[in-house]
């Protein structure tokens, strides 16, 4: 008798839980803002967005060797996750230091 009463009243609170958890989801019908898809060159370094699935939305220089790329989301509200793609190249072999801006 204990036992089915404690089922009766777990079972409320377990439905109740779950439901919560499913009004908490994302809507992934939301509409996606793609950046423009373009190649920034500073001095003999570039970078570009121009593939799918890539997401760059700014690079500039902050000093010399120094560049930063800036990632805005493209809808809201943001997804946890830090997947990013881009791709950066230069004209001459050196080392570049670069900051995420996401």
């Amino acid at each position: 008798m204990v036992m089915k009463n404690l089922i009766l009243i777990l079972l409320p609170v377990l439905f109740y839980s779950c439901f919560n958890i499913r009004q908490g989801e994302l809507d992934t019908e939301i509409a996606i803002t793609e950046p423009l898809k373009k190649t920034y060159c500073v001095e003999n370094v570039c970078a570009s967005n121009q593939f799918d699935g890539a997401r760059l939305n700014k690079f500039k220089e902050v000093s010399p060797g120094h560049y930063e790329v800036t990632i805005s989301p493209g809808n809201t509200p943001v997804n946890p996750s830090a997947w990013y793609v881009f791709q950066v190249w230069g004209y001459d072999i050196k080392t570049i230091k670069l900051t995420l801006a996401y």
